[in-house]
């Protein structure tokens, strides 16, 4: 396991099952000795944690913000922010009032794809956050009337995408260019990093292998908008991308960052501190400015 761990998120996020307090313990029982909660769009869970008690734990101020770039959604992770600039705080609501429309909508689509959604359970589930789409998966992988639906098969144990079910179904029915897909708006991805610049932090792309798979021109290109990092050693990567990523942030004298994407229940195959640096450790932490 590795000591280190940059990117995780909280019951803050939409699709993150552990409070704060949770987390720390997970990484205390990991041996992760230094953690960054990036929550999606929110700083109130790296909030709690600095105001939370972590003898032995090192916590890096994070986010994880959604952004469009030539209408392609990215994530771009920010580090040492400053957590109490009201810009912050007004990412949170912009995007939350967004994410009530686009749950709702969510469930209509998957409905018309003859699966049935319960709808007052998945509210139930959600407790008066917006929905997320692995809510709804939760939800109708367990109602017996959509045990035959073909459209669920990959998802249900020993299935193709059985490793996580949840974030697979969106993934795979309700992001981009899928059939449940409701669009949303976002910031740039150049408004994001001048966000997290303006606010004392350095920038860095998230997990780009998930995203733009090998293309490696695209990840050059958008690294070109002023980027810090990259987050090149990532639970979606194959070794293989771990390498050019890599190589692409020494190549464009970038520092490189690793992270697991732990949620918990909804990535349940992705543990904390799972993700090791492609460099010796010591070499590892020399580079990294945070």
């Amino acid at each position: 396991m590795a000591n280190t761990d940059l990117h995780m998120h909280s019951a803050y996020s939409l699709d993150g099952e552990h409070s704060i307090a949770g987390l720390i313990d997970i990484a205390h029982k990991q041996n992760v000795t230094t953690i960054a909660i990036a929550d999606h769009n929110t700083v109130e869970g790296a909030i709690e944690a600095q105001n939370t008690e972590h003898p032995g734990l090192r916590i890096i101020p994070a986010i994880e913000i959604d952004a469009q770039y030539k209408g392609r959604t990215y994530h771009i992770l920010g580090y040492n922010i400053d957590l109490h600039d009201p810009r912050y705080q007004q990412l949170h609501e912009t995007v939350e009032k967004q994410d009530y429309h686009v749950g709702e909508a969510i469930m209509d689509k998957v409905e018309k794809l003859g699966i049935i959604v319960d709808k007052d359970a998945v509210r139930k589930l959600v407790n008066g956050m917006p929905i997320a789409a692995e809510s709804i998966a939760e939800i109708i992988l367990a109602d017996p009337r959509n045990d035959n639906h073909p459209l669920l098969a990959d998802f249900r144990p020993n299935g193709k995408r059985s490793d996580n079910p949840y974030v697979n179904f969106y993934w795979d029915v309700c992001a981009q260019d899928k059939p449940a897909y409701v669009p949303v708006t976002y910031m740039s991805v150049q408004e994001a990093i001048e966000l997290i610049h303006s606010t004392g932090g350095k920038a860095v792309f998230a997990h780009p292998g998930n995203n733009l798979k090998s293309d490696y021109d695209l990840c050059r290109e958008i690294l070109d908008l002023g980027l810090d990092g990259i987050e090149a050693c990532s639970s979606y990567h194959t070794p293989e991308q771990n390498t050019e990523f890599v190589k692409i942030a020494k190549e464009k004298n970038l520092f490189y960052t690793t992270g697991s994407d732990f949620h918990g229940k909804t990535k349940p195959a992705i543990q904390m501190g799972s993700v090791n640096p492609m460099d010796d450790p010591e070499d590892f932490q020399k580079q990294l400015p945070l």
